[in-house]
This record gives C-alpha cells, sequence and structure tokens, in this order.
C-alpha cells in the first residue's frame, strides 16, 4: 500500500521516503514478538515492494 503511493510522489515530495518507516516498525515488530521468522517478514517484503512498484511504473 505504500510503495506506490512512495514511488509516485517521491520526485516531488521527498518526505513521503518517510512512509517507508511503517512496514519497517512492523516487520520488526513481527519479528520482536516471535510472530514471523526473519525469513518469512523479508521475503513478505520484498513481495509486496515489488507487487506496488511494478503495478505504479
Amino acid at each position: 500500500m505504500v510503495t506506490p503511493i512512495i514511488s509516485e510522489y517521491l520526485q516531488t515530495n521527498p518526505e513521503v521516503g518517510a512512509l517507508a518507516a511503517i512496514p519497517a516498525f512492523d516487520i520488526a515488530a513481527r519479528i520482536k514478538a516471535h510472530g514471523h521468522w526473519m525469513t518469512d517478514t523479508v521475503a513478505g517484503a520484498v513481495i509486496g515492494v515489488a507487487s506496488g512498484y511494478f503495478p505504479a511504473s
């Protein structure tokens, strides 16, 4: 959800890049709570970024 917004508005509004902290915090919280393995969250992040980036470009 964040990737298309960042890729669309980052050139005109660099502060939008701070939105990347939202999923990064979520990943860290899931790992810290032992809810997911790190490999699961990294794989999910890669899939999420790819599915948001490629349709937006």
